[in-house]
This record gives structure tokens, sequence and C-alpha cells, in this order.
């Protein structure tokens, strides 16, 4: 894949009822793509700038972190998604490896990093060159 030298991690979160607290689960994934673009949307109120991050992660990428599809992943138990990733649920993609969050860090993340968030993603799994890709900003 094109470009695919990137390291991005892959940010889920959710609300633990047991432990009363947010947890916020990082997988780091070598060797994805990433691009972004400036973009101009026209409304009502005027001109507005806005970037657009588009994220390829080739599944050879993802090797030894296990994706679960979002409505799988959203039944699982607070052990079960901390062991897997998925690219629905409100992740963010992150360019960069962090290897855990506090909430604080969490709230920050747009400030120090690059972030896509807000995502549309597709899985091409079966395509010639097979990965996932998600878009946002």
């Amino acid at each position: 894949m094109l470009n695919a030298n990137k390291t991005i991690t892959v940010v889920n979160h959710w609300y633990d009822k047991a432990a009363d607290t947010w947890v916020y689960a990082c997988h780091v994934l070598h060797g994805c793509s990433w691009f972004s673009k400036n973009i101009h949307i026209a409304d009502g109120t005027g001109l507005h700038r806005a970037f657009v991050h588009q994220i390829r992660i080739p599944t050879a990428a993802a090797a030894g972190a296990a994706y679960c599809e979002p409505q799988q992943w959203a039944a699982l138990s607070a052990a079960e998604k901390a062991a897997c990733w998925t690219l629905g649920c409100e992740a963010k993609l992150v360019l960069g490896e962090i290897k855990s969050l506090t909430a604080a860090e969490y709230a920050a993340l747009p400030r120090l990093f690059t972030v896509a968030a807000g995502l549309t993603w597709h899985d091409n799994r079966n395509s010639a060159h097979p990965h996932w890709y998600a878009e946002g900003s």
C-alpha cells in the first residue's frame, strides 16, 4: 500500500459502570497510511476551513491486534473491549503512538496530536489490497 509507513493509535473508550469511570483503550498499529487535506465548506454563515484525514490500515498492520465489528464490540464486557479494537463506537484515530490515556489526556488529544474523529469507515478486507479505510476530521 502506498506510503503505509505511519504509526497510528486507535483509541476506543467506554464507561465502565462497575468501576464508575471512563476507560480508554489504546491500540498501536504500525505500517498504516495517513493523508490530510484542507477543504473549504460554504454554508449560510460563510466559508469554513476543515482538515479531512484519510487513513488506511492494512490488515498486516493489525496483526496481533484483534479487530471487532462495532456491533459486536459494543456488546462486549469491559475486559473483552480492552483486548480488541474497532473503528465504530466513537473511535478516534491518532497519528503517532500512545500507550495509555487518562481522562484529562483524552480531552487534550486534539491539541497535542493530529486526530481523526467522527469517522466514516469502510471494511475493504476483501479487495486486492486488504485494509480498513477511515476518514474523519
